[in-house]
């Protein structure tokens, strides 16, 4: 929420941010060969147990009144599935590695679902996919005086969640508390077992989460000629910083570009690289099925945030 320091909140069931149905899209389906054999077998990441080493502790801020209302939305939306305890890892000494929730101010009506996955996180290595931009790159794009620039922007809805996690890795993501006896029947479980509740989907705290998020993103515009190594501003590369995209263009004007607030620029031409690199975007968003956050977005404006944080003035240079 702006102008409010973001920290751990309690776990609201009815605030959580949450798609329509989680997990629609296969990461594999998008990832080159070579990362979708590593998403495949996650497990060959998993180190080997240290004798004495410490199992973080998980931050999850449920309370226990508040744990089957949670339960029953996480499992309604696809986001999470119930996995017997006996079928769960644990360490040598029988200890289960089980992460916890926590919430993050999101908007005024929600807040943002984290995961402290550091009980596994602890046991994984860490992949090195994602190479991100940053606003700081543009302090190196110098205009001429007849020059201006414009961006466009998307961001995209519960990103994380509708990634879904390969099936041989659901019971690494173990969460919260045993189900209650009365959660276990509302789902037909078997009243004999005891269950824990696990992700499903990508979640936000997976150590290798931000990894995943970004290459899948980048994969998925790639595929419609978006982010060409030849359009991409440079600093970790790609224009797309885990689930924003940022799609620059600079101009010329027929004369100098005056910076006292006088300047109109022209309207957009449907032959300009950057419009038709936004409607390739937007194609790309639908055919994998990856929803767009409409509210957020902008088109074609010389005033514009870069990933949420630099602010870009492409009239002024600033």
């Amino acid at each position: 929420v702006p102008g409010k320091v973001s920290t751990a909140l309690p776990v609201v069931p009815s605030r959580v941010a949450l798609p329509p149905k989680a997990g629609q899209v296969d990461p594999c389906e998008w990832l080159p060969p070579e990362r979708a054999a590593v998403l495949q077998d996650l497990g060959r990441l998993r180190r080997a147990e240290e004798d004495g080493s410490d199992v973080p502790l998980a931050c999850h801020r449920v309370e226990p009144s508040e744990e089957d209302a949670l339960v029953r939305r996480l499992v309604l939306h696809g986001m999470a599935v119930p996995v017997p305890e006996d079928d769960l890892p644990r360490r040598r000494d029988g200890r289960l590695l089980v992460g916890g929730l926590f919430g993050v101010a999101k908007n005024e009506a929600e807040d943002r679902l984290i995961f402290d996955r550091r009980p596994e996180n602890a046991t994984m290595e860490k992949i090195s996919w994602a190479k991100l931009p940053s606003g700081a790159c543009f302090t190196r794009l110098l205009l001429s005086p007849e020059e201006y620039l414009r961006g466009s922007g998307d961001d995209l809805r519960n990103y994380y969640y509708t990634l879904r996690l390969p099936e041989n890795w659901i019971k690494h993501t173990a969460v919260g508390r045993r189900l209650s006896p009365h959660v276990r029947r509302e789902l037909g479980l078997c009243p004999r077992r005891e269950y824990r509740l696990c992700f499903r989907v990508l979640g936000m705290g997976d150590i290798n989460g931000c990894d995943i998020a970004q290459a899948v993103h980048e994969a998925v515009l790639r595929r419609r000629g978006v982010l060409s190594p030849s359009c991409t501003l440079i600093y970790g590369e790609p224009g797309v910083y885990i689930d924003d995209l940022l799609i620059w263009q600079r101009c010329s004007s027929s004369g100098v570009v005056p910076v006292d607030g006088s300047f109109k620029p022209p309207a957009p031409s449907p032959q300009d690289t950057d419009v038709q690199l936004v409607e390739a975007a937007e194609k790309a968003y639908l055919e994998a099925n990856l929803q767009r956050a409409v509210h957020k977005e902008f088109r074609f404006e010389t005033a514009f945030k870069a990933w949420g944080g630099a602010e870009i003035d492409g009239v002024t240079g600033k």
